[in-house]
């Protein structure tokens, strides 16, 4: 979505926006409907064969990780393709190469947690695998409703298209306009490499789940890496976290919430209070001439106000 923003797509980029909400959406609640099942489990690591358990929220999850991946006719793959197609069109041809490789991560990267989570053998728990059970219908029509839209939601692109052209008038690619020949070549090409990355991921976490050990074991220093994701959390505590919490409360807490705030503002002004509540009655004596007394230095002083 931003690839088309960033080259001026605006409309491609928002189509893309519209179809990824719905099988986006479907995904995380197809994954609720998988924790549910599983009693709060959310590493899937621990799930496997869940096909059989939960056959509702397979077949949505399938459909919703196929239009993701921007396999035809899904959803997905209009508005997937339609950033390639225009990204390629007005000579981006490096943008382009990012944008395809990055399609054949996806593909790889969700048919991973569909072939860790639905195949394979079950991974929990023995008494665990007991208890599961589909969800509910009134878990599942949600799910369905977004199925649907992920595979019907491509036939937007023509009344969104007609709806956002005046708005993005000056934007319109319209020169050097490659032959449409090409445009179904680059689709076609993309489909079959999301398929590709796709098919790699049943393979390997399905058929042979002894491969990502292995790789790991022998890329342990990689690995770490990746499985830490590049250390950005710890740099980001490092850099950031830590610092504002030292300032937060040794300078701004210690050095002048509690001084300034608490002290001065919240108790000292009750202390002053306070001070005054002993002082006044003191001055209810009972005895006129301290009343006269007091009213004499008070006039004085008013005058003296005046005066000066």
């Amino acid at each position: 979505m931003f690839l088309a923003e960033g080259v001026g797509a605006f409309g491609a980029g928002i189509f893309h926006l519209v179809t990824h909400a719905f099988f986006k959406a479907a995904l995380f609640l197809c994954a609720g409907s998988v924790i549910h099942a599983l009693h709060g489990e959310q590493d899937m690591f621990n799930m496997g064969g869940l096909k059989k358990y939960l056959p509702g929220t397979f077949a949505v999850f399938f459909v919703a990780a196929l239009a993701m991946s921007g396999i035809y006719p899904l959803a997905g793959f209009f508005s997937k393709d339609e950033i390639l197609w225009e990204v390629y069109s007005r000579g981006h041809i490096g943008l382009w190469v990012v944008g395809f490789a990055t399609a054949g991560m996806t593909a790889f990267y969700i048919f991973r947690a569909v072939s860790l989570t639905f195949f394979g053998q079950p991974r929990m728990a023995e008494e665990k695998r007991h208890h599961i059970h589909e969800s509910a219908v009134s878990m599942l029509v949600p799910l369905v409703l977004l199925a649907v839209l992920s595979v019907a939601g491509g036939f937007l692109k023509e009344p969104l298209a007609h709806f956002l052209a005046p708005r993005f008038v000056s934007a319109v690619f319209e020169e050097g306009e490659p032959h449409k020949n090409m445009e179904h070549l680059l689709a076609v090409i993309s489909v079959l490499w999301a398929l590709h990355w796709a098919f790699v991921a049943w393979i390997v976490y399905v058929q042979k789940p002894s491969w990502p050990v292995s790789a790991a074991e022998r890329l342990r220093r990689t690995y770490k890496i990746l499985f830490n994701k590049y250390y950005a959390d710890e740099i980001y505590d490092r850099l950031f976290v830590r610092p504002i919490r030292w300032i937060s409360e040794k300078a701004l807490w210690r050095g002048f919430d509690i001084p300034v705030i608490d002290n001065v503002g919240v108790n000292g002004t009750s202390r002053v209070a306070g001070l005054f509540g002993r002082i006044m009655p003191l001055m209810q004596t009972g005895f006129m001439p301290h009343y006269l007394f007091f009213m004499v230095v008070g006039v004085a002083v008013v005058i003296g106000w005046v005066v000066l």
